[in-house]
């Protein structure tokens, strides 16, 4: 995509049903074997070298902060499993199996849940909720909420100042209602 410029998703799932049905044809599949294994090997290397390239494109255009240490191991952690799971090295759970690239987008996913900042605010919000309802059943409580979810602030700071804005917009509305009648 970052190549081409064409986004569509609909040439992603022309190009998917293509494969699909190249795959099933075992004249292709022989074609194909007669490659060079050195062809494929710099096949690889452009492409996975491409897409590292495109995805650090990403993080500068995106002014991702490096000196945060969310940022930094989560970036570290997950190119290394990227590049250094090769030769059929996986990850097993049971029938589950997971390559290298599998492995490196897991990590960065958990790695970048695992490291937030806000882990205070979300213990603060969840405990004060519980006493609350001090012996009322959990399940309940979510049922009931305006929300019908546990509405875990990002940061206290920003939501109390989002609350204090909307209660002055609505001040101001009624008064500009009360002006005009």
């Amino acid at each position: 995509m970052s190549i081409t410029k064409i986004f569509s998703t609909q040439t992603f799932l022309f190009a998917a049903v293509v494969a699909v049905i190249l795959g099933v044809i075992p004249g292709f599949g022989a074609i194909i074997q007669t490659i060079p294994s050195g062809v494929f090997g710099g096949l690889s290397i452009i492409l996975f070298g491409l897409i590292a390239v495109t995805g650090a494109r990403i993080w500068v255009t995106s002014n991702v902060d490096f000196s945060r240490p969310r940022n930094l191991i989560t970036a570290g952690v997950s190119v290394v499993l990227g590049c250094g799971m090769v030769n059929g090295l996986v990850v097993s759970f049971g029938v589950v199996k997971i390559d290298g690239i599998g492995c490196s987008t897991l990590s960065a996913i958990i790695l970048y849940q695992i490291l937030r900042e806000d882990w205070g605010d979300i213990f603060r919000s969840l405990v004060g909720k519980s006493k609350k309802c001090k012996g009322a059943n959990p399940i309940m409580m979510v049922a009931d909420s305006p929300k019908g979810d546990l509405d875990l602030p990002i940061s206290t700071s920003r939501r109390d100042s989002s609350d204090a804005e909307e209660m002055e917009l609505e001040r101001r509305s009624s008064i500009d209602i009360k002006r005009t009648q």
